[in-house]
Protein backbone atom coordinates (compact mmCIF):
# COMPACT_ATOMS: atom_id res chain seq x y z
CA UNK A 1 0.00 0.00 0.00
CA UNK A 2 1.49 3.31 -0.92
CA UNK A 3 3.80 4.76 1.69
CA UNK A 4 3.69 1.72 3.95
CA UNK A 5 -0.03 2.95 5.14
CA UNK A 6 -1.26 0.60 7.98
CA UNK A 7 -4.55 2.82 9.07
CA UNK A 8 -7.11 5.05 7.75
CA UNK A 9 -9.15 7.76 9.13
CA UNK A 10 -12.53 8.75 8.00
CA UNK A 11 -13.46 11.77 9.31
CA UNK A 12 -16.49 14.49 8.50
CA UNK A 13 -19.27 16.72 10.63
CA UNK A 14 -22.66 15.24 11.49
CA UNK A 15 -24.90 14.23 8.08
CA UNK A 16 -22.22 14.14 5.31
CA UNK A 17 -22.57 10.59 5.45
CA UNK A 18 -19.77 8.53 7.21
CA UNK A 19 -21.21 5.18 7.66
CA UNK A 20 -23.23 4.89 4.52
CA UNK A 21 -20.10 5.68 3.01
CA UNK A 22 -17.93 3.05 4.93
CA UNK A 23 -20.74 0.62 4.71
CA UNK A 24 -20.82 0.50 0.76
CA UNK A 25 -17.37 1.00 0.46
CA UNK A 26 -16.48 -2.13 2.44
CA UNK A 27 -19.12 -4.03 0.59
CA UNK A 28 -17.33 -2.42 -2.50
CA UNK A 29 -13.99 -4.17 -1.49
CA UNK A 30 -15.74 -7.61 -0.54
CA UNK A 31 -15.95 -9.28 -3.84
CA UNK A 32 -12.67 -10.67 -5.06
CA UNK A 33 -12.52 -9.14 -8.38
CA UNK A 34 -9.24 -9.38 -10.89
CA UNK A 35 -7.05 -6.57 -11.23
CA UNK A 36 -8.81 -4.78 -8.02
CA UNK A 37 -8.09 -4.66 -4.35
CA UNK A 38 -10.01 -6.69 -2.13
CA UNK A 39 -10.63 -6.89 1.94
CA UNK A 40 -11.36 -9.48 4.87
CA UNK A 41 -12.64 -8.04 7.86
CA UNK A 42 -12.74 -8.75 11.44
CA UNK A 43 -16.03 -10.85 13.06
CA UNK A 44 -16.81 -7.86 14.51
CA UNK A 45 -15.98 -5.17 11.26
CA UNK A 46 -17.91 -7.86 9.26
CA UNK A 47 -21.13 -7.79 11.71
CA UNK A 48 -21.12 -4.06 11.76
CA UNK A 49 -21.18 -4.06 7.97
CA UNK A 50 -23.52 -6.62 7.09
CA UNK A 51 -26.11 -5.40 9.68
CA UNK A 52 -26.06 -1.81 8.11
CA UNK A 53 -26.02 -3.11 4.94
CA UNK A 54 -28.74 -6.26 4.80
CA UNK A 55 -30.78 -4.86 7.67
CA UNK A 56 -30.84 -1.04 6.64
CA UNK A 57 -29.69 -0.10 3.08
CA UNK A 58 -30.80 -2.83 1.79
CA UNK A 59 -34.41 -2.55 2.80
CA UNK A 60 -34.37 0.91 2.19
CA UNK A 61 -33.36 2.34 5.25
CA UNK A 62 -30.29 4.74 5.68
CA UNK A 63 -27.89 3.27 8.39
CA UNK A 64 -28.34 4.61 12.16
CA UNK A 65 -25.61 7.49 12.71
CA UNK A 66 -22.61 6.62 15.60
CA UNK A 67 -23.95 7.46 18.53
CA UNK A 68 -22.37 10.76 19.87
CA UNK A 69 -19.44 10.18 22.45
CA UNK A 70 -18.63 6.63 20.80
CA UNK A 71 -17.06 5.70 17.95
CA UNK A 72 -16.86 2.26 16.10
CA UNK A 73 -13.28 1.18 14.70
CA UNK A 74 -13.19 -1.44 11.77
CA UNK A 75 -10.71 -3.40 10.88
CA UNK A 76 -9.34 -5.47 7.43
CA UNK A 77 -6.85 -7.10 5.87
CA UNK A 78 -6.37 -5.50 2.16
CA UNK A 79 -4.80 -7.42 -0.59
CA UNK A 80 -3.55 -5.17 -3.29
CA UNK A 81 -3.43 -6.28 -7.27
CA UNK A 82 0.07 -6.43 -6.90
CA UNK A 83 -0.09 -9.24 -3.81
CA UNK A 84 0.81 -6.74 -0.96
CA UNK A 85 -1.39 -6.96 1.91
CA UNK A 86 -2.02 -4.62 4.51
CA UNK A 87 -3.90 -3.85 7.93
CA UNK A 88 -6.75 -1.26 7.40
CA UNK A 89 -8.16 0.58 10.38
CA UNK A 90 -11.22 2.80 9.85
CA UNK A 91 -13.37 4.56 12.58
CA UNK A 92 -16.03 5.72 12.01
CA UNK A 93 -16.80 8.89 14.49
CA UNK A 94 -19.77 10.85 15.50
CA UNK A 95 -20.14 14.11 13.83
CA UNK A 96 -20.94 16.17 17.02
CA UNK A 97 -17.45 14.89 18.31
CA UNK A 98 -15.46 15.64 15.38
CA UNK A 99 -17.17 19.28 15.58
CA UNK A 100 -16.56 20.14 18.72
CA UNK A 101 -12.98 18.40 18.59
CA UNK A 102 -11.61 20.76 15.91
CA UNK A 103 -14.10 24.33 16.53
CA UNK A 104 -10.83 26.00 16.65
CA UNK A 105 -7.15 26.49 16.08
CA UNK A 106 -6.05 23.59 18.46
CA UNK A 107 -7.75 20.61 18.68
CA UNK A 108 -10.26 20.59 22.43
CA UNK A 109 -9.43 17.56 24.11
CA UNK A 110 -12.09 17.95 26.56
CA UNK A 111 -12.78 14.62 28.00
CA UNK A 112 -11.84 10.79 28.04
CA UNK A 113 -14.10 10.22 25.01
CA UNK A 114 -12.54 13.49 23.10
CA UNK A 115 -9.10 12.19 23.56
CA UNK A 116 -9.77 8.48 22.39
CA UNK A 117 -11.38 10.03 19.34
CA UNK A 118 -8.00 12.28 18.97
CA UNK A 119 -5.74 9.52 19.24
CA UNK A 120 -7.58 7.20 16.95
CA UNK A 121 -7.59 9.98 13.81
CA UNK A 122 -3.29 11.27 15.32
CA UNK A 123 -2.41 7.26 14.46
CA UNK A 124 -3.55 7.27 11.07
CA UNK A 125 -2.06 7.69 7.83
CA UNK A 126 -4.03 8.78 5.62
CA UNK A 127 -6.90 11.04 6.43
CA UNK A 128 -9.99 10.26 4.13
CA UNK A 129 -12.11 13.88 4.92
CA UNK A 130 -15.57 13.76 3.69
CA UNK A 131 -17.17 16.98 2.68
CA UNK A 132 -21.32 17.81 1.55
CA UNK A 133 -21.52 20.68 -0.78
CA UNK A 134 -24.96 21.27 0.80
CA UNK A 135 -23.20 22.78 3.97
CA UNK A 136 -21.35 25.51 2.76
CA UNK A 137 -23.40 26.19 -0.68
CA UNK A 138 -27.16 26.19 0.92
CA UNK A 139 -26.56 26.54 4.50
CA UNK A 140 -27.33 30.13 6.19
CA UNK A 141 -24.28 32.48 6.96
CA UNK A 142 -23.95 31.27 10.58
CA UNK A 143 -24.10 27.77 9.88
CA UNK A 144 -21.70 28.40 6.40
CA UNK A 145 -19.15 30.14 8.51
CA UNK A 146 -19.20 27.46 11.45
CA UNK A 147 -18.79 24.61 8.79
CA UNK A 148 -15.70 26.19 6.95
CA UNK A 149 -14.36 26.95 10.36
CA UNK A 150 -14.16 23.40 11.48
CA UNK A 151 -12.62 22.20 7.91
CA UNK A 152 -10.20 24.26 8.30
CA UNK A 153 -9.87 23.77 11.61
CA UNK A 154 -9.04 19.96 10.68
CA UNK A 155 -6.91 20.63 7.73
CA UNK A 156 -4.70 22.66 9.37
CA UNK A 157 -3.92 20.26 11.83
CA UNK A 158 -3.94 17.26 9.54
CA UNK A 159 -0.90 19.31 7.54
CA UNK A 160 0.89 20.16 10.49
CA UNK A 161 1.00 16.50 10.98
CA UNK A 162 2.55 15.84 7.47
CA UNK A 163 -0.88 13.62 7.20
CA UNK A 164 -2.39 12.83 3.72
CA UNK A 165 -5.54 14.04 3.36
CA UNK A 166 -7.84 13.28 0.58
CA UNK A 167 -10.77 15.27 0.08
CA UNK A 168 -14.29 13.09 -0.53
CA UNK A 169 -16.95 15.02 -1.86
CA UNK A 170 -19.87 13.01 -0.68
CA UNK A 171 -23.42 12.66 -2.76
CA UNK A 172 -21.94 14.16 -6.22
CA UNK A 173 -24.35 12.98 -8.12
CA UNK A 174 -26.14 15.98 -6.72
CA UNK A 175 -24.17 18.52 -7.31
CA UNK A 176 -22.53 17.40 -10.48
CA UNK A 177 -24.10 19.21 -13.08
CA UNK A 178 -24.58 22.15 -10.96
CA UNK A 179 -20.63 22.58 -9.93
CA UNK A 180 -19.71 21.59 -14.06
CA UNK A 181 -22.10 24.50 -14.78
CA UNK A 182 -20.30 26.59 -12.46
CA UNK A 183 -17.18 26.25 -14.32
CA UNK A 184 -15.59 23.25 -12.39
CA UNK A 185 -14.89 22.01 -8.66
CA UNK A 186 -12.06 24.93 -8.68
CA UNK A 187 -14.48 27.54 -9.33
CA UNK A 188 -16.72 26.32 -7.19
CA UNK A 189 -14.30 26.03 -4.55
CA UNK A 190 -12.88 29.45 -5.42
CA UNK A 191 -16.36 30.98 -5.05
CA UNK A 192 -17.68 29.39 -1.46
CA UNK A 193 -14.15 28.00 0.13
CA UNK A 194 -11.34 29.82 -1.27
CA UNK A 195 -9.58 29.69 2.15
CA UNK A 196 -10.16 26.09 2.08
CA UNK A 197 -8.93 25.93 -1.63
CA UNK A 198 -5.74 28.25 -0.29
CA UNK A 199 -5.03 25.80 2.61
CA UNK A 200 -4.92 23.13 0.07
CA UNK A 201 -3.10 24.83 -2.73
CA UNK A 202 -0.51 25.39 0.11
CA UNK A 203 -0.38 21.38 0.89
CA UNK A 204 -0.89 20.45 -2.58
CA UNK A 205 0.86 17.45 -2.63
CA UNK A 206 -0.55 16.05 0.25
CA UNK A 207 -4.02 16.86 -0.45
CA UNK A 208 -6.18 14.54 -3.30
CA UNK A 209 -9.97 15.23 -4.54
CA UNK A 210 -12.32 12.31 -5.09
CA UNK A 211 -16.08 12.33 -6.45
CA UNK A 212 -18.37 9.95 -4.13
CA UNK A 213 -21.68 8.74 -4.40
CA UNK A 214 -22.30 5.49 -1.94
CA UNK A 215 -26.11 5.75 -2.99
CA UNK A 216 -26.75 7.11 -6.56
CA UNK A 217 -30.59 6.39 -6.97
CA UNK A 218 -32.97 7.22 -4.64
CA UNK A 219 -36.37 7.78 -3.44
CA UNK A 220 -39.20 9.78 -1.92
CA UNK A 221 -40.98 8.31 1.05
CA UNK A 222 -44.18 9.87 2.54
CA UNK A 223 -45.73 9.36 5.65
CA UNK A 224 -48.96 9.26 7.53
CA UNK A 225 -48.44 12.97 8.19
CA UNK A 226 -47.18 14.26 4.33
CA UNK A 227 -43.76 14.14 5.72
CA UNK A 228 -41.40 13.68 2.37
CA UNK A 229 -38.14 11.35 3.31
CA UNK A 230 -35.40 10.49 0.54
CA UNK A 231 -34.67 7.05 0.98
CA UNK A 232 -31.80 4.64 -0.62
CA UNK A 233 -33.76 3.05 -3.79
CA UNK A 234 -33.52 -0.58 -4.51
CA UNK A 235 -30.42 -2.31 -6.24
CA UNK A 236 -29.23 1.13 -6.00
CA UNK A 237 -25.38 2.07 -7.36
CA UNK A 238 -22.34 3.54 -6.38
CA UNK A 239 -19.67 5.94 -8.03
CA UNK A 240 -15.98 6.91 -7.70
CA UNK A 241 -14.64 4.09 -5.44
CA UNK A 242 -12.62 2.52 -8.07
CA UNK A 243 -10.41 5.68 -8.32
CA UNK A 244 -10.43 5.61 -4.68
CA UNK A 245 -9.23 2.35 -4.28
CA UNK A 246 -7.08 2.81 -6.49
CA UNK A 247 -5.27 5.61 -5.26
CA UNK A 248 -5.51 3.75 -1.87
CA UNK A 249 -3.62 1.35 -2.98
CA UNK A 250 -1.28 2.96 -5.11
CA UNK A 251 -1.99 1.38 -8.59
CA UNK A 252 -3.58 5.12 -10.07
CA UNK A 253 0.00 5.63 -12.05
CA UNK A 254 0.65 2.02 -12.67
CA UNK A 255 -2.67 2.09 -14.36
CA UNK A 256 -2.23 5.45 -16.16
CA UNK A 257 0.79 3.80 -17.48
CA UNK A 258 -0.84 1.09 -18.32
CA UNK A 259 -2.84 2.90 -20.49
CA UNK A 260 -0.18 5.01 -22.28
CA UNK A 261 1.61 1.27 -23.14
CA UNK A 262 -1.40 -0.13 -24.31
CA UNK A 263 -2.45 2.53 -26.68
CA UNK A 264 1.45 2.83 -27.93
CA UNK A 265 1.27 -0.77 -28.49
CA UNK A 266 -2.39 -0.59 -30.82
CA UNK A 267 -0.68 2.18 -32.81
CA UNK A 268 2.86 0.61 -33.07
CA UNK A 269 0.79 -3.11 -34.77
CA UNK A 270 -1.53 -0.48 -37.06
CA UNK A 271 1.46 1.38 -38.41
CA UNK A 272 2.94 -2.19 -39.01
CA UNK A 273 -0.24 -3.43 -40.72
CA UNK A 274 -0.29 -0.51 -42.81
CA UNK A 275 2.91 -0.90 -43.85
CA UNK A 276 2.45 -4.86 -44.69
CA UNK A 277 -0.52 -4.24 -46.69
CA UNK A 278 1.30 -1.45 -49.08
CA UNK A 279 4.01 -4.14 -49.61
CA UNK A 280 1.40 -6.77 -50.55
CA UNK A 281 0.07 -4.20 -52.72
CA UNK A 282 3.64 -3.58 -54.25
CA UNK A 283 4.13 -7.02 -54.47
CA UNK A 284 0.77 -7.49 -56.96
CA UNK A 285 1.36 -4.76 -59.10
CA UNK A 286 5.13 -6.17 -59.39
CA UNK A 287 3.66 -9.94 -60.39
CA UNK A 288 1.31 -8.09 -62.48
CA UNK A 289 -1.84 -9.95 -60.46
CA UNK A 290 -5.23 -8.29 -60.62
CA UNK A 291 -5.87 -5.05 -57.97
CA UNK A 292 -9.01 -6.74 -56.87
CA UNK A 293 -9.74 -5.89 -53.10
CA UNK A 294 -7.18 -8.06 -52.05
CA UNK A 295 -4.81 -4.90 -50.54
CA UNK A 296 -8.52 -4.07 -48.77
CA UNK A 297 -9.13 -7.59 -46.91
CA UNK A 298 -6.08 -7.80 -46.25
CA UNK A 299 -5.60 -4.98 -44.48
CA UNK A 300 -9.12 -5.39 -42.49
CA UNK A 301 -8.13 -8.88 -41.44
CA UNK A 302 -4.63 -7.99 -40.16
CA UNK A 303 -5.70 -4.75 -38.43
CA UNK A 304 -8.21 -6.95 -36.72
CA UNK A 305 -5.71 -9.65 -35.98
CA UNK A 306 -3.27 -7.33 -34.93
CA UNK A 307 -5.02 -5.56 -32.50
CA UNK A 308 -6.13 -8.88 -30.54
CA UNK A 309 -2.78 -9.83 -30.49
CA UNK A 310 -1.45 -6.87 -28.86
CA UNK A 311 -4.57 -7.26 -26.84
CA UNK A 312 -3.61 -10.54 -25.97
CA UNK A 313 0.27 -10.06 -25.53
CA UNK A 314 -0.45 -6.74 -23.69
CA UNK A 315 -2.36 -8.60 -20.60
CA UNK A 316 -0.31 -12.28 -20.80
CA UNK A 317 3.34 -10.54 -20.44
CA UNK A 318 2.65 -7.06 -19.10
CA UNK A 319 -0.31 -6.82 -17.67
CA UNK A 320 -0.72 -9.73 -15.61
CA UNK A 321 -2.25 -8.63 -12.49
CA UNK A 322 -4.96 -7.33 -14.68
CA UNK A 323 -4.74 -3.78 -13.75
CA UNK A 324 -5.66 -1.77 -16.99
CA UNK A 325 -9.54 -2.46 -18.11
CA UNK A 326 -10.08 -1.82 -21.87
CA UNK A 327 -13.47 0.52 -22.42
CA UNK A 328 -14.89 1.68 -26.00
CA UNK A 329 -13.75 4.96 -25.74
CA UNK A 330 -10.22 3.77 -26.96
CA UNK A 331 -11.59 1.57 -30.01
CA UNK A 332 -13.93 4.39 -31.00
CA UNK A 333 -11.23 6.69 -30.90
CA UNK A 334 -8.58 4.57 -32.96
CA UNK A 335 -11.35 3.03 -35.42
CA UNK A 336 -12.46 6.36 -36.21
CA UNK A 337 -9.15 8.42 -36.65
CA UNK A 338 -8.21 5.65 -38.85
CA UNK A 339 -10.88 5.58 -40.87
CA UNK A 340 -10.47 9.46 -41.58
CA UNK A 341 -6.92 8.94 -41.83
CA UNK A 342 -7.26 6.11 -44.87
CA UNK A 343 -10.30 8.05 -47.10
CA UNK A 344 -8.26 11.81 -46.24
CA UNK A 345 -4.98 10.36 -46.92
CA UNK A 346 -6.47 8.63 -50.10
CA UNK A 347 -8.16 11.21 -51.54
CA UNK A 348 -5.13 14.09 -51.12
CA UNK A 349 -2.59 11.64 -52.48
CA UNK A 350 -4.63 10.49 -55.30
CA UNK A 351 -5.24 14.67 -56.16
CA UNK A 352 -1.75 14.87 -56.33
CA UNK A 353 -0.93 12.57 -58.45
CA UNK A 354 0.35 9.57 -56.55
CA UNK A 355 -0.67 6.06 -55.65
CA UNK A 356 -4.09 6.18 -54.16
CA UNK A 357 -3.37 2.70 -51.94
CA UNK A 358 -0.55 4.07 -51.01
CA UNK A 359 -2.44 6.96 -49.20
CA UNK A 360 -4.93 4.86 -48.04
CA UNK A 361 -2.26 3.39 -46.06
CA UNK A 362 -0.02 6.82 -44.96
CA UNK A 363 -3.45 7.77 -44.00
CA UNK A 364 -4.74 4.65 -41.36
CA UNK A 365 -1.19 5.50 -39.81
CA UNK A 366 -1.08 8.91 -39.51
CA UNK A 367 -4.39 8.48 -38.10
CA UNK A 368 -3.54 5.60 -35.50
CA UNK A 369 -0.75 7.92 -34.29
CA UNK A 370 -2.92 10.90 -33.60
CA UNK A 371 -5.71 8.56 -31.83
CA UNK A 372 -3.00 6.97 -29.57
CA UNK A 373 -2.21 10.60 -28.44
CA UNK A 374 -5.50 11.62 -28.33
CA UNK A 375 -6.51 8.36 -26.06
CA UNK A 376 -3.31 9.03 -23.95
CA UNK A 377 -5.42 11.89 -21.83
CA UNK A 378 -8.10 9.55 -21.26
CA UNK A 379 -8.58 7.74 -17.97
CA UNK A 380 -9.66 4.38 -18.28
CA UNK A 381 -12.20 3.06 -16.44
CA UNK A 382 -14.58 0.26 -15.39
Amino acid sequence: MRNNLNKISIVGTNGVGKTVFVTVWAKSLEKKERGQPFIVPTPQTYAYIERNWLQRLKNGLWPESTPQSEFIELKWTLSSPGGAKSEISVCDLAGHDIRRLYAGDEPKISDESSKTIYDSIESANIILLIVNLKDFITADDSLRIENTTNLLSMLKHFFSKKKTVALLFSQWHEYEAWVNGKGGLDKVLETYLPSVQNACSLHGENVNYFMISAVVQTVRSVDDHGNTTILPAPNFSSSGFLKLNQWLTGNEETYKSLNHMYVRSMAAILSITFGAVYTSHLMVLHGERPKIEFWYIQMCIGTTAGLQLIDLAFRKLIDKNGLFEHNKTISIIFLTMMLFGIVFGGLIIEWVGGDLIFGFCIGGVIGGVIASVISEHFTISK
